[in-house]
């Protein structure tokens, strides 16, 4: 099996050069990686004014995600694996490395997929700990629902891999 690299020099991609700090980022990412594997991950998502109802704009609203991911292979290949049907391409943005990195609204994202079970997420709002519901009041409905693959981009510069 071949290694998945990313080029030595940052890329411009559609006309925007991808930012040096997630640049660096996605070339270590991408160093430790020999084909398809299963790795342990945590990851925070800061929410922004457009997620916020304008009554706690002033609060600072943070998810904290831990999962045992897997990471390479295809969507194709996890959805014939999961019993579901793979239509279309990449609904956005294009490959930075194809089936690990999406170069998106100048953002580099990391393509995974988690392990059933074992996503966990916990809430804050300016470092006190919600429950789930005391979140939702917080922050507008977020796009998603069913997600039979367990598909997930994530913002490199917000993931460890553990």
């Amino acid at each position: 099996m071949t290694t998945a690299t990313a080029t030595a020099v940052p890329t411009i991609i559609d006309g925007q050069t991808v930012p040096a700090d997630q640049w660096i980022l996605a070339t270590a990412y991408m160093a430790g990686i020999d084909g398809p594997d299963t790795v342990d991950v945590t990851w925070h998502s800061i929410k922004g004014d457009k997620q916020v109802r304008a009554a706690h704009r002033a609060k600072a609203i943070v998810s904290h995600t831990t999962a045992t991911v897997e990471r390479g292979g295809t969507y194709a290949e996890r959805a014939e694996r999961v019993g579901v049907d793979a239509t279309g391409g990449l609904p956005y943005g294009v490959w930075l490395v194809e089936d690990h990195l999406i170069f998106h609204k100048g953002q580099v994202l990391v393509r995974l997929y988690a392990v059933s079970g074992t996503l966990d997420t916990t809430y804050t709002a300016d470092g006190k700990t919600l429950t789930r519901d005391e979140y939702k009041a917080l922050v507008y409905k977020q796009s998603g629902g069913d997600n039979p693959t367990g598909c997930m981009n994530v913002k490199i510069q917000s993931l460890i891999v553990r």
